[in-house]
């Protein structure tokens, strides 16, 4: 029956996927994760006359968990480049210095957890014993402490990552 399946609604599926995906190896990977989860889900489609539907709403599902995982990558990316100098080459000690200065103005919290996650490179298990919180707890905060630096150096300064790092313009009104 998955073979079957595969036959079936591969092309139709792979279609729905790139209208939703602009890479197109992105798609077949989201693809591939669909039918994996559908093969390991087939026993417990309870009507068959539901086949179509609850196929798309796997797609969608597995699209949405793309984006997510994808906007986190990015989230997280960023800020490891941007507090790891020896990820580029161009002026790491001005642009780290920058860094610290904003960090700086961040709430007490914040700074506290992206200064031992990002700056210090603890795991989030040891940040987490650290500071006597739950592992929960701190992947939260550190959530919001990089949501908050964000904003702040996007107050300032206008960074752009390529394939050498990140590439800023940065306004000297902010302090760094």
């Amino acid at each position: 029956m998955f073979i079957d399946l595969w036959q079936q609604f591969h092309s139709q599926l792979l279609q729905f996927i790139r209208s939703k995906v602009s890479h197109s190896e992105d798609a077949e990977d989201i693809l591939q994760e669909v039918f994996i989860k559908v093969h390991q889900s087939l026993d417990k489609l309870s009507d068959e006359t539901k086949l179509t539907p609850w196929l798309y709403q796997i797609c969608r599902n597995t699209i949405i968990d793309y984006y997510r995982k994808r906007k986190t990558d990015n989230d997280e990316l960023a800020l490891e480049q941007l507090v790891a100098p020896d990820l580029y080459d161009h002026d790491q000690d001005a642009l780290l210095e920058c860094v610290h200065t904003l960090v700086q103005g961040l709430s007490d919290k914040s700074q506290q957890v992206i200064e031992l996650a990002d700056l210090q490179r603890l795991k989030q298990q040891q940040v987490a014993e650290q500071l006597e919180l739950s592992l929960t707890a701190v992947k939260s905060r550190l959530k919001r402490a990089r949501q908050e630096f964000k904003q702040e150096v996007s107050k300032c300064c206008v960074i752009e990552f390529d394939e050498h790092g990140p590439q800023s313009d940065c306004d000297s009104t902010c302090g760094c």
